[in-house]
């Protein structure tokens, strides 16, 4: 939004990422939260990310806030909301550190205390997981302190994000507290949860094991086969109480440990199937959850859309500076999951399953087009082949966009259309992603997957007869694995391998293995943690074994430390909240995707401190356990999750509950539809008759006849950091805007002249002059809309559009390509650097290139003169060092005109300027591309230069033309440039 909105805005709403801008670059979540925001008047929204591990340090130490708004550059003291998108549970270890090195105190009752601070909401995919944020209670050593959020917004945010802030901008305008205002969202909106208007009570519990005196024959083959061997107190009535108040742990005392517990052993491959021993600890377990105010709702339903075409899908975002996701968008076409995968928290989460229709998403497709400068689009789905609209929307989106991206696929309803397969090759779509899960049919079971090794094999047959490049299945290793599946794994790879040769297919197959999570609100939050409690390297070892032994690659998504963090976050309660301030405040653990082996070290020694044992977290729950998060409710009854569990640990499954041509669906009552008209519609679910192949092609082909637009623009120093390709991405978007009409034939960018330089880093950093070509479907009707004319009537608008660069000239079919022999370029070093020490490592550059030169004195400029017989092969055709008339409007006391050719290496010449040790200084250097020059194809035989009279054999490309009738260096050396 424009900065000037800032100060008048009725709310200021401040989106935070808890990972940096790379890393979520490629996420919608912030970009559509902040469409919802901007739907509600008055408010001005800005984006916040966690800066990279160097800025964090440079912040930290010149006491700038580590959140700061990317547009306006406040701090957040200076919003009234700060919207805490969380994505991933391992980004809360942010957090802390986050909040307090942004001048927000850590603490809810603190900040309440301070109209001044803005309030806190956190939300996104791991919201409803989220129980570690809201501790400690006042044994725990921090007083009455509590809550490092004030709220949470549960579910889907379409609606509730807009309820939230007309409830805080309604509050804030009659003058209501904080407090005040968060007392009003109960009732009035969707998904709110207030973590302490719940109070979380334990007891210390002494468990008494059930299993005693049996041998490991006795309990079973494995850990997943066994019924539980040690129930809840709360299930069987076992075990005592002990109310006893805790002392303070962290100030280092520790509850005493039963003298009969013995470690957990270790899970073994095909041996001891008891993985996690009988516990015998005397610990706190959380007992009950107990709503402090009558007029809290418990537990709190989370927010759920039912009629997606009612709420819009991510359309009007910005456009991100990164460059691979420069051009693609993501379309959400469905929401939720029919399938019942235990392991997968959207399966459950996310119930029940709907749909965008057709006709919504192709008014989403345009408005997202023109406002983001797309040329590909997402299937945004968990599974995009189950929509009942598949076939009519990836033709009707494939004539408007130039390419479609369809990403997730379930291998069970490929193995069941071949057409889908066909339909992916003329796309274009030569990388398929799939996930196998379990290594057999027994561990696919365990997991609910709903998946036999036939239909994986038909599916790869299908793909691998249309040619796709790269396939790349999904496992995951349960830590259950006997030698028999291990055996079925390897005859399945081995079969797999003899089809591609059979298939003569030169398809890369890749294996990635990711260890088991066991999600809250799923059937696998009853099961021991097996993956967090052992770090099975010989799982990995024999698969990956498996998979080079038959020439496939493989792969480990993640580490046994992340892995171990991440579950005991999710499986954790409000009494670690200390242990996740230690860590980022006073250990000062930042979380960039890697978890170092010190910090579960660093982890397991605050556990010890505060009293609690990983194992309490890790092992498995009763039918009645209760869970940290009983005071949300995801949509599905415990009663469901808990039969489910009992199925997994039997390896039995139900088919799921989606119509298809080969099944037929029934309701398998998990409580999340709210009518029976929704089961009607999944359970009758068909998805729509495939349409002729010849459509399809006739697409295909129409989009090989191109009409390109060339666009000269002149970008701005403040833009020079950024990839050069945004700028043309930016320029279709305001095209588009502009000229709503050209949308459906706008195709793609497709080039533009810093494609020269070889797209090195350093041609990121130039400003000034660059020329790009725009493709359009090569329509009359695009001739009409785009010819000289009617763009000089829409240039006003068009540049309107435009922020950091202007457009200079439009050319429509130009016909011939730019072909670029020489350019120039105007260079500022800072005022570090002096002339003569540039003069020095100028000269150093030539003679390491063999340029052959004369150093010339000419009114105050220091020149290098190229000799005339030595530019044909030069990288350099002239040099010059100018002093800065002005030296108050720039941090530079003087420039450098060059003269170069393709052989030209920037990088290699502003390394020999900074030496080795200040390489990493390169980017301060103001590089202005000032023109682009050719080669004069018929005069240079008959035009000779004015002032030097050798023949002029430059053509003017762009930017700053040549003097009239003068070769390039003579135009150079006048004191014009």
């Amino acid at each position: 939004m424009d900065p000037s909105l800032f100060p008048q805005a009725e709310l200021r709403f401040l989106i935070c990422r808890l990972s940096t801008y790379r890393d979520v670059s490629a996420s919608i979540s912030h970009g559509l939260v902040a469409q919802i925001a901007q739907e509600v008047e008055g408010v001005f929204t800005d984006f916040a990310f966690l800066p990279p591990p160097k800025d964090v340090e440079v912040m930290t130490t010149s006491e700038i806030p580590l959140w700061v708004g990317t547009t306006t550059k406040e701090p957040p003291c200076a919003f009234d909301v700060l919207g805490i998108s969380n994505s991933v549970v391992l980004e809360l270890l942010n957090l802390p550190k986050l909040l307090h090195f942004s001048g927000i105190p850590l603490f809810k009752n603190e900040r309440m205390m301070r109209q001044e601070i803005p309030i806190v909401v956190l939300g996104g995919a791991s919201a409803a997981v989220t129980s570690i944020l809201h501790g400690p209670i006042k044994e725990q050593g921090f007083g009455n302190n509590y809550g490092l959020v004030d709220a949470v917004l549960i579910g889907e945010g379409e609606f509730s994000i807009k309820q939230f802030l007309e409830v805080v901008k309604k509050g804030k305008s009659i003058g209501l507290t904080k407090a005040e205002i968060l007392n009003a969202c109960h009732g009035k909106v969707d998904g709110f949860y207030e973590p302490d208007k719940y109070e979380h009570q334990y007891k210390v519990v002494i468990q008494k094991p059930e299993t005693a005196g049996k041998t490991s024959s006795q309990q079973d083959e494995s850990l997943m086969n066994r019924r539980l061997t040690k129930k809840s107190v709360l299930d069987e009535g076992q075990g005592e109480e002990n109310t006893s108040p805790l002392s303070s742990p962290l100030q280092g005392e520790m509850k005493d440990v039963h003298p009969s517990i013995t470690p957990p052993s270790p899970h073994s491959q095909g041996g001891d199937a008891g993985g996690v021993k009988n516990l015998l600890l005397d610990e706190e377990c959380l007992i009950e959850i107990v709503p402090k105010e009558p007029h809290v709702p418990f537990p709190v339903k989370s927010a759920i859309v039912y009629d997606l075409d009612q709420a819009r899908t991510m359309e009007s975002g910005p456009v991100w500076y990164e460059e691979e996701s420069l051009g693609t968008g993501s379309l959400q076409i469905s929401n939720g999951c029919p399938c019942f995968c235990a392991f997968c928290a959207e399966s459950w989460e996310r119930k029940p399953y709907r749909e965008r229709s057709l006709s919504k998403l192709l008014e989403a497709l345009r408005s997202a087009k023109a406002h983001q400068g797309l040329d590909t689009i997402n299937f945004l789905s968990f599974n995009f082949n189950t929509h009942a609209e598949l076939y009519p929307m990836i033709l009707s989106f494939y004539e408007e966009m130039a390419n479609v991206s369809l990403k997730s696929q379930r291998f069970d309803l490929l193995s069941a259309d071949r057409f889908l397969a066909e339909v992916q090759q003329i796309i274009g779509k030569t990388t398929v992603s799939c996930g196998m899960e379990g290594i057999s049919e027994r561990m696919r079971r365990c997991l609910h997957k709903n998946l036999t090794e036939e239909q994986i094999y038909k599916a790869c047959e299908f793909l691998f007869e249309r040619g796709i490049r790269e396939l790349k299945i999904f496992l995951i290793g349960t830590g259950l694995e006997q030698a028999e599946d291990f055996g079925e794994f390897g005859r399945f790879v081995k079969r797999l391998a003899d089809l591609k040769s059979m298939s003569d297919s030169k398809v890369r197959i890749i294996f990635s293995l990711t260890p088991l999570y066991y999600p809250p609100h799923t059937p696998l939050q009853y099961h021991a943690c097996i993956t967090a409690i052992e770090d099975n390297k010989k799982l990995k070892r024999e698969i990956e074994r498996i998979c080079k032994l038959n020439d496939m690659e493989f792969r480990e998504s993640s580490s046994y430390e992340e892995t171990w963090l991440m579950q005991l976050f999710a499986m954790g309660d409000r009494r670690l909240t200390p242990a996740l301030i230690r860590s980022s405040i006073t250990d000062g653990f930042v979380y960039y995707n890697t978890v170092p082996k010190q910090v579960i070290k660093d982890w397991r020694t605050c556990l010890s401190e505060l009293g609690l044992s990983e194992e309490n977290y890790f092992r498995e729950k009763g039918k009645a356990q209760v869970f940290p998060w009983d005071d949300v409710d995801m949509g599905i009854s415990k009663k469901f999750l808990w039969e489910e569990y009992e199925r997994s640990v039997s390896y039995t499954e139900r088919e799921y509950c989606l119509g298809r041509p080969s099944v037929e669906a029934q309701c398998l009552g998990c409580g999340a539809c709210p009518t029976a008209a929704q089961v009607k519609k999944i359970t009758q679910h068909k998805i729509s008759q495939p349409f002729l192949l010849e459509e399809l092609r006739r697409i295909a082909d129409s989009k090989r006849n191109i009409l390109t637009l060339r666009v000269v623009v002149e970008i701005e120093p403040t833009m020079r950091l950024v990839p050069k390709r945004l700028i043309g991405v930016a320029i279709a978007r305001a095209l588009m805007l502009a000229m709503p009409e050209i949308v459906p034939y706008y195709s793609s960018l497709s080039g533009h002249l810093s494609d020269f330089a070889g797209d090195k880093a350093t041609a990121d950093f130039t400003y000034g002059i660059n020329v790009y070509h725009l493709a359009f479907l090569s329509k009359d009707k695009v001739k009409e809309l785009l010819n000289s004319e009617a763009l000089s009537g829409k240039f006003t608008g068009i540049q309107g559009h435009c922020q950091g660069f202007r457009i200079r000239e439009f050319v429509v079919n130009p016909g011939d390509i730019l072909d670029v022999k020489y350019m120039l370029y105007k260079l500022y070093f800072n005022k570090n650097f002096t002339a003569s020490f540039i003069k020095q490592k100028v000269g150093e550059y030539l003679h390491a290139n063999y340029v052959k030169h004369t150093l010339l004195k000419k009114d105050g400029y220091t020149i290098f003169r190229v000799d005339s017989k030595n530019k044909k092969n030069a990288a350099v055709i002239y040099s010059r060092i100018n002093k800065i008339k002005q030296p108050k409007e720039s941090d530079a006391a003087f420039s450098i005109l060059m003269a170069v050719t393709r052989r030209f290496d920037i990088q290699a010449f502003l390394e020999t300027c900074y030496g080795f040790e200040k390489r990493r200084e390169i980017v301060c250097t103001k590089i202005e591309a000032l023109g682009y020059y050719g080669k004069n194809p018929v005069l240079q035989k008959n035009v000779r230069c004015t002032s030097c009279t050798d023949y002029v054999n430059e053509t003017f490309l762009a930017g700053q033309p040549l003097g009239e009738n003068q070769c390039l260096i003579c135009t150079i050396d006048s004191d014009e440039i």
